[in-house]
């Protein structure tokens, strides 16, 4: 029974990838009825007319079901792959076994609720790190004023006559009357896991390159963000060697962030492929601003880190 909910979602997603593909394959055809060219992302991607594409999701433990945001990330892959005449094959991250290079994998999630993401950030991406935000600074306390002469005896008593008064009456009033004083406690910050990237070990003198004008390229970046807010995500195309089909990689802080770069990969495709004709492997830092206002949409580049990538050896 445990597993139930992965497999009840698993058919519940494959249902709607097919619906949501069946669909984008009758937007391919012109109203006369002939087939459009196909895009040329098929290089991009690695994709072939029925190629089974594997699809690596997070799940959220204890009950293995998976966000919603990545639920509409696959469904934005998925139009991808029913674009190319392949077929999407949906499974937990954590029940996968295979390979990279035998078939297009597109691995989805962060590192904590996706095993395999943590396995391929950590032999292809060794410098790429999710971890949790620095604590916050506890608050600061006011300086005590100081009084002189008469004054200060007069303050000193006026605030142990208040003491006293307000342990006898029990000091709830200070909070009820809305003329007293009230002391709120500060709102603790809103997590998320900050994407810490630095040029791994044999590939020093690379450097990470910005794309905001926010000074010289760097061998170290830190990507935190705040939900809501602003938020990051890893985009990477990892190539598998020749003749081998590539891994992309989508890591977000949230999973409004995931969902955010699958919709970058399928909207700037044509982009990415001119980009990158001559570069098999490549990985991006999304920003997504205002999210809970604009959604996953509002996103772009924010840093190009693709010399943190090691490529795989067979």
């Amino acid at each position: 029974m445990d597993v139930l909910p992965d497999i009840l979602l698993t058919v519940a997603i494959s249902l709607a990838a097919g619906a949501l593909g069946a669909l984008a394959i009758r937007l391919w055809e012109r109203p006369g009825g002939a087939p459009m060219t196909r895009p040329r992302q098929s290089t991009l991607f690695g994709l072939a007319a029925d190629d089974e594409i594997l699809l690596a999701v997070a799940s959220l433990a204890p009950n293995g079901m998976i966000a919603r945001d990545d639920v509409l990330a696959v469904a934005e892959i998925s139009s991808i792959i029913y674009g190319a005449d392949a077929r999407p094959k949906v499974a937990p991250g954590g029940a996968v076994q295979d390979s990279i290079g035998r078939r297009t994998e597109f691995c989805i999630g962060d590192p904590r609720s996706n095993p395999r993401m943590a396995a391929h950030l950590s032999r292809y991406l060794p410098g790429v790190t999710f971890s949790p935000p620095t604590p916050p600074a506890p608050p600061r306390q006011a300086p005590a004023l100081a009084t002189v002469g008469a004054s200060a005896s007069a303050a000193t008593a006026a605030a142990t006559s208040a003491t006293s008064e307000g342990a006898a009456n029990g000091a709830a009033q200070d909070v009820t009357n809305p003329s007293g004083p009230m002391i709120v406690p500060a709102r603790p910050p809103r997590e998320s896991r900050v994407i810490a990237v630095s040029v791994p070990s044999g590939r020093e003198g690379r450097r990470l390159r910005g794309e905001k004008g926010d000074g010289a390229d760097k061998a170290t970046r830190e990507f935190a963000g705040r939900p809501g807010e602003h938020e990051f995500a890893l985009l990477a195309r990892v190539a598998a060697g020749p003749a081998r089909r590539p891994l992309f990689i989508l890591a977000g802080q949230t999973a409004t962030a995931n969902l955010a770069a699958a919709y970058y990969l399928r909207s700037r495709a044509d982009e990415l492929t001119t980009e990158f004709s001559n570069r098999p492997s490549f990985c991006l830092i999304l920003r997504v601003d205002a999210a809970t206002v604009y959604g996953h949409e509002l996103v772009e580049r924010e840093a190009d880190i693709s010399a943190a990538i090691v490529p795989p050896t067979f």
